[in-house]
């Protein structure tokens, strides 16, 4: 059976690089060490301690490595909601035009592909100057998915319209390009090559939201 030993939870989980900390046990003569069968350290990004989730039941076939690394998944996303507005805060300085639940997100889904290797992506449209710009971007930001998040950046002559897609690879950006290519070609009769329209995407693989975004805009900004 699955069962967590007793331990220091000061020195064995809480300092550990373990999100979620589990130990087989043999019980004989119906003993038992301890009443978890898990407890996983709530842990922000920055290492900031905030709590234990400690489980009691569990039913014999979700006791699995996918079910433990979705827990992990989750306590890691709920300690960095919880924390958010001081994680995010670097972004928002670096970028004030960034919108704060933006920033957050991004920060959130950073730390997960990190730490769990569940991707999620950057997608860019850069819009040139162009008669049905105001029209295209309004449209444009409508076939984000539910999911999705969109930054709007206006520089001197271009727009970046940045879309974060949670939990998502690139081949899902790239289906997601593929979507605006047709909506284009349907209702501007022209391609986005032909409104010159550049396409970027970036994984958030990094633990540095700063650094990525600048790195990511500098590309755009080239276009």
């Amino acid at each position: 059976a699955y069962e967590i030993l007793t331990c220091d939870w000061s020195s064995d989980v809480c300092s550990s690089d373990l999100l979620t900390h589990v130990v087989i046990a043999q019980f004989e003569n119906g003993g038992r060490p301890s009443h978890y069968l898990v407890v996983a350290p709530i842990v922000a990004s920055d290492g900031t301690m905030l709590g234990l989730l400690a489980v009691e039941r569990l039913p014999f076939f979700a006791m699995n490595q996918e079910t433990l690394e979705m827990l992990a998944v989750l306590v890691g996303y709920y300690a960095d909601s919880v924390a958010a507005g001081e994680l995010s805060t670097a972004v928002v300085d670096a970028f004030p035009d960034c919108p704060v639940e933006f920033a957050e997100e991004l920060v959130k889904l950073m730390r997960c592909q990190r730490e769990t290797g569940h991707e999620s992506t950057l997608v860019a449209l850069v819009m040139p100057p162009h008669p049905q710009r105001e029209a295209m971007r309004a449209q444009l930001r409508q076939l984000r998915r539910d999911l999705d998040l969109v930054w709007e950046r206006k520089l001197e002559e271009q727009i970046i319209l940045l879309t974060l897609m949670p939990l998502s690879g690139l081949a899902a950006a790239e289906v997601y390009l593929f979507r605006v290519n047709e909506f284009a070609k349907e209702h501007y009769q022209q391609d986005l090559d032909a409104l010159r329209v550049q396409r970027h995407t970036a994984s958030v693989a990094s633990s540095d939201p700063v650094g990525l975004l600048r790195d990511f805009f500098k590309v755009c900004e080239r276009a």
